[in-house]
């Protein structure tokens, strides 16, 4: 395979990585809240303290559980994506490395999650390959949230034809990928990564994202977005509406769509508002739908987050033992 930039390589190590996760969690994570403090503003708080002191320690377990599992799903299929090109990281070495990118989920597109390639060069794994694996994730991602995301014709059958044209649309691309398309973006990709060669890139895409691989990869996918809408259909139960598991679902994964394709910094603030107004639309209580979209979305990301910087945490404190 084709050799990283030289300057490049040696200007980018582990120490300088957490560096750059650092200050960007602190930058995203101070948006994030500032986001959150405006949403709850903008309701009555008093009556959404009310209805959340009134939730029970099993549904806050029964949320967390869901979340870890979504997690442990996604990173089986990117432990699947590293040893599928070959590579031998001890299973263990590689969860704490894809849980401490979990500190920068909410950069645009996840795009911070790319740290992880920092992280496993120090084992054999070449920029090229881990930036492979990190793209074809997030096609992967594209396509199970877009897949749930047309169920919403089961909430809004007035509105089918807009559905399955945007749906048609998220799948095109993503079979357009496999062709031209996907060598032109690699080499306005790579003008900006570590890589000197596009077709180095486009070769692991394809290969992870082709026959017995893509099949495994897009079952975890499926799964792990499944689990991540029926932790919205678990909270509006609970606070006392009675909607379809496949509502839940897909207004949960519509509304993930519209904060990716705002490139605001994990969709903070549009997500969230986007599951309000579907929610609202379906005949649930404002008030309960701002909780159920706090809670829902909350407990999915900022789990993930809080995951994300305890992991960078305990290895900045091995990585100034050893020193």
């Amino acid at each position: 395979m084709y050799e990283l930039k030289a300057a490049d390589a040696h200007a980018i190590s582990p120490a300088k990585g957490s560096l750059i996760s650092a200050r960007l969690m602190a930058i995203c994570v101070a948006a994030a809240v500032a986001a959150y403090a405006v949403i709850i503003g903008l309701a009555n708080w008093e009556r959404i303290m009310t209805v959340v002191t009134g939730l029970t320690g099993q549904l806050w377990l029964q949320l967390t559980a869901l979340s870890l599992t979504s997690y442990l799903l996604r990173f089986l299929r990117w432990h699947y994506f590293i040893s599928a090109l070959s590579y031998t990281v001890p299973i263990f070495v590689n969860l704490e490395i894809y849980l401490t990118a979990f500190a920068l989920t909410l950069t645009p597109g996840k795009v911070g999650e790319v740290i992880r390639s920092v992280y496993l060069r120090p084992y054999g794994v070449s920029y090229t390959h881990s930036l492979g694996a990190f793209v074809s994730e997030r096609l992967l991602d594209l396509m199970a949230v877009s897949m749930f995301a047309t169920l919403v014709i089961l909430v809004f059958p007035e509105q089918r034809s807009y559905v399955l044209v945007a749906a048609s649309l998220v799948f095109a691309l993503f079979f357009c990928m496999r062709t031209r398309l996907l060598h032109v973006l690699a080499i306005r990709f790579t003008k900006i990564s570590l890589i000197d060669h596009p077709a180095s890139l486009i070769a692991t895409i394809k290969f992870l994202l082709a026959g017995k691989g893509l099949t495994i990869a897009a079952l975890l996918s499926v799964m792990a977005w499944l689990i991540q809408g029926v932790s919205l259909y678990v909270v509006v139960r609970a606070l006392g509406f009675d909607i379809p598991l496949g509502s839940a679902v897909a207004i949960y994964c519509l509304s993930i769509l519209a904060g990716a394709f705002s490139f605001i910094p994990g969709g903070i603030g549009v997500t969230e508002g986007a599951i309000v107004l579907l929610l609202i639309a379906s005949g649930v209580e404002d008030t309960v739908a701002i909780t159920a979209a706090v809670i829902g979305r909350g407990i999915t990301l900022w789990l993930a987050i809080a995951i994300g910087i305890g992991a960078n945490i305990t290895k900045s404190l091995r990585a100034s033992e050893r020193n």
